[in-house]
């Protein structure tokens, strides 16, 4: 999908459409201890089969779209040009380097999330709170969505990279629930914008038509981290 909306999509809808895919992840992530908790009253062939049929319908979607959508973009983009900020487009080992700090952070952040609120919460509500972060990390993506129309991507990332530090550093010394959740509100909107802009950069890293470079480099960044972190 990332690389289908990088090689069709024009410049000025990348950040909306980088957004929609962070907040989708946000959104899986929020649901999954509710999804988790269901699923252990029923019987474990129910979750590998609705997860077949999920990705089987989504990829079905995509070999439609792959094959109508340049037909309708000839049609349907707009002729006008929009004033859009400059777009930074690293080098490929530059841009991995990138998404692998970014990558390895952001799994860092998402494993100390559960340890800081073990700290303040009993172990009954912490799978109540944990979709906290994942829900200020959606809110963080719509942010970015309108920052990226307006920023150079880099600026945008830098200063959401600060108030993540923040967010993970007032985590780390909180003593109380209410410092914990306003660290993790802080440090999510912080991860929103920061994964939003790597989305929006990878979708202008590489020739034309090689949008798919930058995708798989975020992907197997993210893939590798989380593999590190478990």
């Amino acid at each position: 999908p990332m690389a289908m909306l990088g090689n069709y999509a024009p410049p000025s809808a990348r950040p909306a459409l980088a957004a929609m895919s962070a907040v989708a992840l946000a959104l899986a992530a929020a649901i999954a201890p509710y999804l988790a908790m269901t699923l252990r009253r029923i019987d474990p062939w129910w979750p590998f089969a609705l997860a077949a049929i999920a990705v089987m319908t989504a990829a079905l979607g995509l070999f439609h779209v792959d094959r109508t959508l340049p037909k309708s973009i000839k049609i349907k983009l707009p002729l006008r040009s929009v004033r859009q900020p400059r777009q930074y487009s690293p080098s490929a080992l530059v841009f991995a380097a990138i998404a692998l700090t970014l990558a390895i952070g952001f799994q860092a952040q998402v494993l100390m999330s559960a340890t800081q609120l073990s700290r303040v919460l009993s172990k009954e509500l912490i799978e109540y709170y944990m979709p906290l972060f994942w829900g200020a990390f959606a809110a963080g993506g719509v942010i970015a969505a309108i920052l990226l129309k307006r920023l150079d991507a880099r600026i945008a990332m830098i200063a959401a990279s600060l108030a993540a530090a923040c967010g993970a550093l007032l985590g780390a010394i909180a003593t109380n629930a209410q410092l914990v959740l306003i660290a993790h509100g802080v440090a999510g909107i912080a991860w929103g914008v920061l994964l939003t802009g790597l989305f929006s950069t990878a979708l202008t890293c590489g020739p034309a038509g090689k949008a798919g470079r930058g995708a798989g480099i975020v992907f197997a960044a993210l893939a590798l981290s989380a593999f590190m972190r478990i």
